[in-house]
Order: C-alpha cells, then structure tokens, then sequence
C-alpha cells in the first residue's frame, strides 16, 4: 500500500470495527498499516472480506496475522505447494536438466539439501523423508527469510559441458512464473528479511 491509500484502509478498519463491535483506534491503525503495508490495497480489501467469511476465525476480530493468513495462504499448504513444484520438475526434468524455480526459497532449500544434482536424484524409498526435510525447511524460511539463493539450480549435463567448454553458462528450464523464475535466474530477487514470505 502507498501512503495516499491510508484514508481507504481506515475505513477499512472502520468497517471491520462495527461488523465486531470494536473500537478502531489511531494506534491500532497505525499498527494494523505497518504489518499490511507491503501488500497491495486490493489484497488487504479482500484479506479483510475473507475474514469475515472465514468459519474458523471469522467470529473473532482479526489480528494482523488473521489478514496475512487471508492475504498469503498459510506456511503448511505454501510448504507443500513448494514440494509439489520440486517434485513434478524431479519427474520431469530430472536432474541431468538445470531449472529455475519462481520461489527463492525452493532454491535457497535444494542447494541446502546438497544441490539440484543430489536432491533431483533421490530414490522413490527416500522421497517421503526428503518431503517433509523440505516441508519443515520451507516453513523456517518463511519465518526467517533468506539471505542468498541460487541463480541456477544446475543439472549434470550443463555442469559437464560447461567444464568441458562446450557452453558458458547453463541452459535452464523456468518453472511457474516465468516472469519471477526470470528475476531469479538473473539474481534480481526480493531477499524476505522477516515474516512469511
């Protein structure tokens, strides 16, 4: 959100402070804009509808972790979306293919757990434990951010033909949105300091 758009999300708080019955404060806007401040105002709108939909929590006021919980999805079902990217492009590129992911973190993970080479290479038996090795590391980095990742996770066939000198740089795949798997693949990636990514 941009500073002009305060006055919206004002009322915005206004109007989720007469659904329950709360008293909306300065400070408690003033808080509520600095946790939600980073996301779009059409996001933070609709964060606020969702809550107000949501039968677990809706029946109480929300807390700013209720909106980003509206606004991102929760770390579980991020978590495994992320494994289930890595997985399909193990099935389908295999690890002999370089592959850029749209998700810094995905690539932040693999170079952890040994590189594209090792992690794409795992045995049927292994993958149920490697899932949930990458489930939990994904959570943490949701809630610590990453400092470096990847550019490139590199398969077998550019490593070898980039020793060899038959190529200078490797050849890969963009997975998922190819526009951000563009960013990444060019080092221009948002390093999340904090929060959920």
């Amino acid at each position: 959100m941009i500073d002009s758009e305060k006055p919206k999300f004002a009322q915005s708080m206004a109007a989720i402070g007469e659904i329950y019955g709360k008293d909306i404060s300065e400070v408690m806007i003033g808080i509520y804009w600095n946790a939600l401040k980073p996301y779009p105002i059409e996001d933070v709108s609709r964060s606020f509808q969702g809550h107000t939909r949501d039968t677990d929590n809706g029946q109480f006021f929300p807390k700013p972790a209720d909106l980003l919980r509206h606004i991102e999805g929760n770390k579980d079902g991020k978590a495994l979306l992320a494994w289930s990217k890595c997985h399909k492009a193990i099935c389908s590129y295999g690890r002999r293919n370089s592959v850029v992911f749209d998700d810094p973190i995905i690539h932040a993970i693999v170079a952890d757990m040994g590189g594209w080479v090792e992690f794409a290479g795992m045995t049927e038996d292994e993958i149920p434990f490697r899932a949930k090795e990458f489930e939990k590391r994904y959570r943490a980095y949701l809630l610590t951010g990453i400092q470096k990742c990847e550019s490139v996770l590199i398969g077998m066939d550019d490593a070898q033909n980039i020793r060899a000198g038959f190529q200078k740089e490797p050849q890969p795949f963009l997975l998922g949105d190819r526009s951000k798997a563009k960013q990444i693949r060019n080092g221009m990636y948002l390093i999340e300091n904090k929060g959920v990514a």
